[in-house]
Formats: C-alpha cells, structure tokens, sequence
C-alpha cells in the first residue's frame, strides 16, 4: 500500500473493465472477505454517521437512501472485503502482467464486496466518457462487469442497484462539502432520487 515511487515504468489502465481488473478486485476480494450482518458492519456504522453528519440541504435524500438500504438489507448477511476505495485506471501503472496499484488514502478495511467495480464504473463513466443521467445510471448498472467478478458480489445481495446506491451514498458524505454542489455531487444526488424511485417501484 506504499505511494510511491513506482516499481517499474509502465503505463495507466485501460478506461474499460476487462479481465486484468477483474483479477485484481477478485484477489482483493477472495483474501479478505468477511461475513457479517449489513447493519452490524464498520460500512453501514459510518453510513449512518455520515449521513446524521451530513450538513448540506440535501440530507434528507441521503436519508431516503439508507432507510430504503437499511430496510433490504437490515440484519442479512452481507460479504465484505477491502476496498482500494478510488479503483481508477489513473491510480494504477501496467507492465505486461505486472500491476503497481497506488494512492490507498481511500482504502476501507470492510466495505461491501464489490464497490470498487462501482467506482470504477462511475469514475470512468462519468470522466471519460462524459455520460450523464440515464445514460450513466444504465452505464453502471452494466450486467457485463458485476457477472466477470462473481461469486461473492452475489452473494453479498448487494449487486447492481443497491450495490451503486451504498457507493453514491458513501460518496456523497465524503465528497460533498459546500453548496452549490460540484458537478460530480450533483450528479450523484440526481442518481440518488432514480435510484430510490427505481427500487421502490419495482418492490411495489
């Protein structure tokens, strides 16, 4: 987990998720799982926190948010692991197979199983190829990646919608500082609002 400098010369990852991400999320993910309950876990404690925290107008959709994660999830078992926690093709340098993954100040010892795949979905969505809205929401939500990790990302019930709602959460309470919002927050708390709307939809 060391800064810098780099081990070797090499070059950014690729903006697309493909087998070599693939294999680095599943061997953080495979050697440092644990099982606990959603609402007993340092993630969800820190959510809720963060969100009580939370000094911005916008509270109260971040609010909505959890109660409706908290409501799914509540005492289920849930699998967690660590997370690099800015998993970016930016953050890292390629050298043939070789891979030095850099910056960690982001690195959570026990976030759900998979939450980096939706950082990297959101960032290089959002950055470099320059989607917004729906486009960005079905851009994340893209089967393809969440079936090349599997395994634990399902099992952890947290795939797909609720897995990107604890990310745009998460974010929110970490990222967002003033009003008005960066432009990154404002898409996040756009996702946010279709996000509970889409979820409660389909319950009902």
């Amino acid at each position: 987990m060391i800064q810098s400098p780099a081990p070797f010369e090499g070059k950014s990852g690729d903006k697309y998720f493909n087998e070599d991400y693939r294999n680095i999320l599943q061997t953080l993910i495979n050697n440092t799982s644990v099982t606990k309950k959603f609402n007993e876990s340092e993630f969800y404690k820190k959510l809720k926190q963060g969100i009580d925290n939370y000094s911005l107008s916008y509270k109260d959709i971040l609010q909505n948010g959890l109660n409706y994660i908290d409501e799914a999830l509540g005492d289920k078992e849930i699998t967690f692991a660590l997370s690099h926690g800015d998993f970016a093709p930016w953050n890292m340098i390629w050298n043939d197979k070789q891979v030095f993954l850099y910056d960690w100040e982001s690195a959570n010892l026990e976030a759900p199983a998979g939450i980096d795949l939706v950082h990297f979905l959101f960032q290089t969505g959002f950055l470099l190829k320059k989607l917004r809205g729906n486009t960005l929401l079905v851009f994340c939500l893209n089967g393809k990646p969440y079936q090349i990790v599997s395994g634990k990302i399902e099992k952890s019930l947290l795939a797909s919608k609720l897995l990107l709602l604890s990310y745009l959460l998460k974010m929110a309470i970490d990222e967002d500082r003033e009003q008005p919002l960066s432009e990154s927050g404002v898409e996040r708390r756009n996702l946010i609002k279709v996000l509970i709307y889409n979820c409660k939809r389909t319950d009902s």
